[in-house]
């Protein structure tokens, strides 16, 4: 933290780990067994700068400090993944903000075995990631990614996952995105058959009756701590913001607008609706976006 970050005493907070169980979601676990398909591996190159400090290796890419151990031929694929995501997410979700570099890049540290990254991070060795930031008087002043680079595959898809977190920050340096909005679309930004997967759990769940109300989802600060809790947490999370993706003409910007009015206030209408009617909106949007084995966002409708 810098000095005048601690000046401005900004908000600290650090984003839930990637299970070992996953998945589905960052702990929903998956049915089958089968592991979540990798992100696609990039095969163009990234310039890098190559230095040493503190025992690390260190690569720097335009927007990314990448930390390792003699984990070059990762590094520069991840590079061009990082960078690609950002560039893809940003226009997607803060299209206003731009693709300029950022004046703080974003330190990723990659733990080659469980238990370096349990003793360096103090995660469970069963985790595989997380992100951190902070932010304060509407700046990031830190962003930063611990994660397991053991599983190559996996680390790519956890690597977009937690990217996501550190990029909506840039939109919310003023109050913190709440917890569900936040896991919500960093959830969206996953492979389709992931979603499909976790919505079609979802709809079971809330078939027998489970599930949060939308008014408690809306006004969580903390994750679940029972594991049931947190799948459904996640699940939920992340149908949500699919089912106003489908219904927002302007789609991204509306979500996101619909997440600043939540953060005014629970009591009054959100985008015109009340939370009961929406909550009835939204169950009736998954059960039949779940039998219809797809969902057509508000941009792809005729």
């Amino acid at each position: 933290m810098t000095a005048s970050c601690r000046r401005c005493l900004p908000l600290i907070f650090v984003f839930a780990a990637w299970s070992v169980s996953t998945g589905l979601g960052p702990v929903l676990r998956a049915e089958n067994g089968v592991p979540p398909a990798p992100v696609k591996q990039p095969v163009k190159q990234e310039a890098l700068r190559h230095t040493q400090a503190n025992g690390w290796h260190i690569a720097e890419s335009r927007n990314f400090r990448f930390h390792h151990h003699s984990q070059s031929n990762l590094v520069a694929r991840l590079a061009v993944l990082c960078e690609d995501s950002r560039t893809a997410i940003r226009q997607r979700w803060l299209s206003a903000y731009g693709t300029a570099n950022w004046s703080i890049k974003c330190d990723v540290f990659l733990y080659p075995t469980p238990t370096e990254y349990q003793q360096k991070t103090r995660f469970p060795a069963d985790s595989w990631g997380f992100a951190d930031l902070e932010i304060g008087e509407g700046k990031v002043w830190m962003r930063r990614l611990d994660l397991r680079s053991d599983n190559e595959a996996r680390v790519f898809n956890v690597a977009v996952h937690e990217l996501t977190h550190v990029i909506l920050a840039d939109r919310f340096a003023h109050k913190q995105i709440p917890r569900w909005a936040d896991e919500g679309i960093a959830l969206n930004s996953e492979p389709p058959a992931r979603q499909k997967d976790m919505r079609g759990w979802l709809a079971a769940e809330i078939k027998q009756g489970r599930g949060f109300t939308l008014h408690q989802l809306l006004s969580m600060q903390q994750y679940p701590q029972n594991k049931h809790l947190g799948d459904l947490f996640y699940a939920q999370s992340g149908s949500l913001v699919e089912f106003l993706l489908s219904q927002n003409s302007d789609s991204e910007e509306g979500v996101l607008r619909f997440v600043e009015g939540a953060q005014q206030g629970l009591d009054k209408p959100l985008s015109g609706v009340t939370l009961t009617k929406l909550e009835s909106e939204w169950k009736a949007w998954l059960m039949k976006s779940h039998a219809a084995g797809g969902v057509q966002l508000a941009a792809d409708r005729p």
